[in-house]
């Protein structure tokens, strides 16, 4: 906002302002009963944050306002509307940057035909408006269907036209010297992706109808592949540690397939390649191409030569090298693994989500990892921004003001949020008590993805009076590896009792008990959550 309050009352004779500020000593605050609550507890802090001292001023510098002062607020707050207004409606006329509402318009402008109705999401619809004119001037071509896929679903997507892959006697003016009709069988990447989206190995013509999904190879046919699981970031995940040598990517402890992060195409002729969509990375794939998917530079001294990747692993907070990485088989053989990495190397196995130490390495201390694990949707907590329905006030945050999760609650004093900063592993047993009417939430912060982990022998205990509210924003909950079974306990905010839960594989939630029964509930409700 360029008009500004203070600026407007600094403009006005002092006259003016020096019989303001009289008017204002002899006046009540502007505060409303929230804001006088919240300024006596700010002033309550010995040591405050710079957030809330902020927040402090802003209140002592309403509460003496005179009644001109307060006027030019008011008049800055209108002119801060007027001035947003006059910024969204220039920026209505770009469909990029456009409301919702204006996209319709926009394609009414160039002949836009929509594929959706308007009540449909506005986000598909942009992408094909602003793509219309594009895919006009290449109309017919394998890049428009590609992209018109891509707007449309939302998903990845790669076209194929198969005439391309058919094992013809070729021409001596149209030579095309990649296609093979017998494959190199020494070339692992063309077998590995025959009958895929990337195939690239001849095949003799199929006259079988393709709507019958048998046959695809023939000369009128045209295929589109679609990637539904998209790549879904956590960053400095801590391991989970199986001894001083091994570790799990998961914060579950479990296997897991490590997805590839795609990289953007710049222009709408391109053809997408592997490294344009979100596929999972393969054994050969990490080691073939480690400067794809592993690692923001070569060396500690080189430049970055990528600012995105896929993997990062980070040994007591420090890089670790691309140099250092090899792409091994960690399978299971037994009670151990089935390869270990060679001498002052460390393995990960992407295809089941494990880390091996070199006998010859220090153990280190922490073992974090940056990776992308795939999923269909932005559903349940992960590190994309939350929408929460309400904006805390003076949130109480992990690790910055306490380390535990327990000492953060505790500091609560009966009522508030904690907010969960990073992807981080927090464990040990939590107990909440909720005062009649007042609310607590555990909240994981935009970008974050936080695991709660409980241990053998411990529970979530939460416990409130009438009216009370507990809420679980965005974090996951798993039990401490080893627990058999783990089982956390969750006192309901009313009265009437408190539900016993598995989480082991799936969230079943057993009989209610009454108030204060530590007896095992055996008897299981008729609603499973998966």
């Amino acid at each position: 906002m360029t008009f500004d309050a203070e600026t407007l009352y600094r403009l006005l004779p002092a006259v003016h302002r020096i019989r303001d500020a009289e008017l204002a000593a002899g006046m009540p605050d502007l505060l409303t009963a929230a804001e006088s609550n919240e300024f006596r507890a700010l002033e309550a802090i010995t040591n405050p944050t710079a957030e809330q001292q902020a927040r402090r001023e802003a209140l002592l510098e309403k509460a003496t306002r005179g009644p001109l002062k307060a006027l030019c607020y008011v008049l800055a707050e209108q002119v801060g509307v007027l001035e947003e207004n006059l910024a969204q409606l220039y920026d209505d006329l770009f469909v990029e940057t456009c409301a919702d509402w204006a996209i319709p318009y926009i394609g009414d402008l160039i002949g836009y035909q929509p594929l959706h109705p308007l009540g449909g999401p506005g986000g598909l619809a942009r992408a094909e408006v602003a793509h219309t004119i594009a895919l006009r001037r290449r109309k017919g071509t394998a890049a428009v269907l590609e992209q018109l896929a891509r707007d449309v679903t939302g998903w990845n997507a790669r076209a194929v036209e198969f005439f391309q892959l058919l094992a013809t006697t070729q021409h001596m003016n149209h030579i095309r010297l990649n296609n093979h009709y017998a494959p190199p069988v020494r070339n692992w990447e063309p077998l590995s992706r025959i009958g895929h989206a990337f195939d690239s190995v001849a095949h003799t013509v199929d006259v079988r109808r393709i709507e019958s999904g048998r046959g695809k190879y023939n000369i009128p046919n045209v295929g589109i592949f679609l990637w539904r699981l998209n790549d879904y970031r956590q960053t400095q995940s801590p391991a989970v540690r199986l001894d001083d040598r091994r570790w799990f990517i998961s914060p579950l402890g479990h296997p897991l397939q490590l997805f590839h992060h795609p990289h953007a195409e710049k222009e709408i002729t391109h053809l997408a390649e592997p490294i344009n969509v979100s596929e999972p990375i393969s054994r050969r794939m990490l080691d073939a191409y480690p400067d794809l998917y592993y690692g923001t530079r070569r060396l500690p001294a080189k430049p970055e030569d990528n600012i995105d990747p896929s993997i990062v692993l980070y040994i007591d907070e420090v890089e670790a090298p691309r140099t250092q990485i090899v792409s091994c088989d960690l399978s299971d053989d037994g009670t151990n693994w089935l390869h270990e990495p060679k001498t002052g190397h460390i393995a990960i196995d992407p295809m089941l989500g494990r880390i091996a130490l070199a006998a010859d390495l220090p153990v280190p201390r922490l073992v974090e990892v940056t990776f992308h694990r795939g999923f269909s949707a932005d559903l349940g907590g992960g590190e994309y921004n939350g929408e929460s329905a309400d904006v805390p006030v003076n949130p109480v945050r992990v690790p910055q003001d306490h380390a535990t999760l327990q000492a953060a609650i505790n500091a609560l004093g009966g009522s508030g949020t904690v907010i969960i900063n990073g992807s981080g592993r927090y464990e040990g047993p939590l107990s909440v008590t909720v005062p009649a009417g007042q609310r607590i939430a555990l909240r994981a912060a935009d970008g974050s993805f936080p695991t709660l982990v409980l241990p053998v022998a411990g529970e979530l205990a939460v416990q409130g009076g009438a009216d009370s509210e507990f809420e679980l924003d965005g974090l996951m909950l798993t039990a401490a590896r080893g627990a058999l079974p783990p089982r956390w306990c969750l006192i309901s905010s009313r009265p009437t009792g408190s539900f016993l839960c598995d989480t082991s594989e799936t969230l079943t939630f057993l009989q209610l008990m009454p108030p204060g029964s530590n007896k095992d509930c055996q008897e299981e409700a008729t609603s499973t959550l998966t």
